[in-house]
């Protein structure tokens, strides 16, 4: 998950940081600040890079809406 931290990359950064100050920089960022979107399954090997990676590669409206079928590249979990 990224951080996403808005003006505040000066304390984050800070050597001499108390970790509590630190801790309450982690907190989910704002609602509308992300967006998800299908990318190429390429991404997920190192060897592979360009900036067409992470082009769109479909609707996430339509992914979601698909039933997983076991096998397919779509259906995989993190520990598949």
């Amino acid at each position: 998950m990224p951080v996403v931290l808005g003006d505040r990359w000066a304390d984050w950064l800070d050597t001499g940081a108390h970790p509590a100050a630190l801790r309450a920089l982690l907190e989910p960022a704002p609602a509308g600040t992300l967006t998800g979107r299908l990318v190429s399954p390429l991404v997920n090997q190192p060897a592979n890079n360009g900036p067409a990676l992470i082009e769109a590669a479909g609707s996430l409206d339509d992914a979601l809406a698909e039933p997983p079928v076991h096998g397919e590249i779509h259906a995989l979990t993190l520990f598949d």
